[in-house]
């Protein structure tokens, strides 16, 4: 009998159970290669945990919240974000001992990083559960290629997604460790950073990365409760962010990291920071410590002094002073905030030119901050909090019926410009109300167009007054992309045709005259001459064809030879539609068709072969009254 047979076997049948025990718990990462394995096959000094050591026990010194000696259950906590709402969301995190009896709620450890006051705590629950909830659900994105669903989203930066217990934000890594929890912080690490990431670190060091994962989640809470009145919270997350800050940039400085490159056409005196979105920290730290010194209660304005009747408004003095309280939210993204929903601003309005000159002066130096905050993206990092005198603004070019600034992208808005670029306007509007304060409305229009000395953009608006139908609404365009207060419109006996008909009777100049001077004006003479110039030319001159279609053919042949001249002198890199010279062209070209002018034709069907052109470019002017 060989007695070599039956421990061969069992040696055999030990090894299959070893084999198969290792692939579902001693070898986790075999269950999630499609996210970290390969890369970390090329790259083993990135190999958990030795990476993450030095930089977890940093982050844990620079101030991150502990989760050591708390009991992991179900808790309920106040979650905002940055389009002013707020919510209880149930969530799992680490709660505090109860340090005394006086304490008012249950401190909570969410994995954020960050503490927070429970609404509620319920019962606990199983930590490795919710770890292994995560990567089977990473799993299922990467086995079906789709990363659609929001529990794994890489680019949320919401309160709710970074201190949800079903997300995959890399912090979790961190406080699994602090707790001792090897294993599931491995998993966790293999869920959230995956090669792409990883391999753009430079050093491959994941502190910098880290940091300013809880560097954000500082700022966006601050920021949110900012928003919603809660001055206390907003205060204590910007100190401490402050503090955290300098942390941050000494130890990144320190662990080689390269700088991030300043913007183009932006020359800084200083470095550029680590932390880009810290960019108005230190205004809005200084704002809540005023806040704090007045000890200003977050109190709406229809609670307070502004709820008076109309026959006992409130101080206009008083407006001014709660225009810090101003919380209109943004309407959309990309969009803007419409600062003249808000009732103090429209209480401003109302109040109409005796409200203008502390408006000024609120408009020239006051630097306190609104609630109100504007974004390009809820999920990209960049905020910026309106101040006061963007607020001031709105309610002056509502009141004086025009605009002095407009913002050139999205996420543009009179608060980011610079002190001088404020001051500029400052002196526009200053000029404007001195000139015309208290001239009526249409008889304003008139003199603006002959005003050689004025701000050019005055004139195009004047114009578009002026020839606006009788009946349609009117607006007047806001410090941001997509805002507006309402503007007046025609006089109220003036049932049908143009706003500005009561001037034809004008002479010496007519209206014709002057917007025929003004198009030649605005397009600049052949030296100064810019696809820009002759467009807003072009805009003067479709607004003549919609006043006085007849007398409009000089002007558009002139603008027309122009803009053929020019585009012969211009280089051009793609198609002639998607070019601004030429889409001018082609509009004066086929409005001067439309009215009669057959010497066009020729040019514009030259022209329609490099097109296609849209053609409802032109196609308003057809039904010009």
């Amino acid at each position: 009998m060989n007695i070599r047979r039956p421990y061969r076997v069992a040696f055999i049948v030990a090894f299959i159970g070893l084999a198969i025990a290792g692939l579902f718990f001693g070898y986790p990462s075999l269950l999630y290669r499609d996210t970290t394995y390969s890369y970390q096959e090329e790259n083993p000094q990135l190999a958990f945990p030795e990476i993450l050591t030095s930089a977890t026990n940093t982050l844990f010194e620079q101030g991150l919240g502990d989760p050591r000696g708390c009991e992991y259950r179900e808790v309920e906590i106040k979650a905002r974000n940055v389009w002013g709402e707020e919510r209880t969301i149930q969530v799992h995190g680490f709660v505090q001992p109860v340090s005394n009896e006086n304490q008012p709620s249950q401190q909570v450890v969410c994995w954020d990083g960050l503490i927070y006051s429970a609404v509620s705590v319920g019962k606990k629950v199983d930590l490795k559960h919710d770890i292994e909830h995560i990567g089977k659900v990473n799993r299922f994105l990467s086995e079906t290629n789709w990363d659609g669903i929001e529990e794994c989203s890489f680019h949320k930066i919401t309160q709710a997604f970074e201190i949800s217990h079903r997300t995959c934000s890399t912090l979790k890594v961190c406080l699994l460790l602090r707790l001792g929890e090897v294993d599931l912080a491995r998993r966790a690490w293999e869920i959230s950073l995956t090669p792409r990431r990883l391999s753009n670190l430079k050093p491959p060091d994941p502190y910098l990365e880290l940091a300013r994962t809880w560097a954000y989640s500082l700022y966006d809470r601050g920021l949110c409760a900012h928003m919603v009145g809660d001055d206390q919270t907003a205060l204590e997350r910007f100190q401490m962010l402050a503090r955290v800050n300098r942390l941050i940039e000494a130890e990144a400085e320190r662990r080689g990291f390269q700088r991030p490159e300043a913007p183009p056409k932006v020359h800084l005196q200083t470095p550029m920071p680590y932390l880009h979105f810290v960019w108005n920290l230190s205004e809005l730290l200084a704002d809540q410590e005023r806040r704090a010194r007045a000890q200003i209660t977050d109190t709406t304005f229809s609670q307070t002094e502004p709820q008076v009747s109309e026959n006992n408004p409130a101080p206009i003095a008083t407006l001014i002073k709660n225009l810090d309280q101003v919380n209109a939210r943004q309407w959309g993204q990309p969009g803007g905030v419409n600062l003249a929903d808000d009732p103090i601003v429209q209480a401003l309005i109302a109040r109409g030119e005796e409200a203008v000159p502390l408006l000024l002066d609120t408009f020239a130096f006051d630097n306190r901050l609104t609630r109100s905050v504007h974004f390009h993206r809820d999920f990209m990092p960049d905020r910026a909090v309106l101040r006061v005198h963007e607020a001031a603004y709105t309610a002056l070019t509502a009141i004086l019926q025009t605009s002095f600034f407009s913002p050139n992208r999205s996420s543009d808005n009179l608060s980011r410009r610079s002190q001088e670029q404020r001051q500029e306007i400052v002196r526009q509007m200053r000029d404007y109300w001195t000139k015309y304060h208290g001239i009526p409305l249409v008889e304003r229009w008139y003199q603006v167009l002959m005003d050689p000395t004025i701000e050019d953009t005055q004139w195009l608006i004047a114009a578009s007054k002026i020839v606006k139908p009788a009946g349609e609404k009117s607006y007047i365009p806001g410090s941001m992309i997509g805002t507006a207060t309402p503007g007046e419109g025609c006089q109220p006996n003036q049932p049908q045709g143009l706003c500005g008909d009561p001037l034809r009777s004008k002479v010496n100049p007519t209206i014709t005259e002057l917007m025929s001077q003004r198009a030649i004006d605005l397009a600049g003479n052949t030296l100064n001459m810019t696809p820009r110039s002759i467009d807003r030319g072009s805009d003067m001159a479709m607004m003549l064809v919609r006043w006085d279609p007849s007398a409009s053919l000089p002007v558009l042949q002139s603008l027309a030879n122009h803009c053929r001249d020019l585009r012969a002198k211009t280089p051009r890199t793609g198609p002639a539609c998607s070019d601004r010279l030429s889409r001018t062209y082609y509009l004066l070209l086929k409005t001067r068709v439309q009215l009669g002018d057959t010497t066009a034709t020729s040019e514009l069907a030259e022209l329609e072969k490099e097109g296609p052109f849209p053609d409802s470019d032109g196609q308003w002017i057809l039904d010009a009254p």
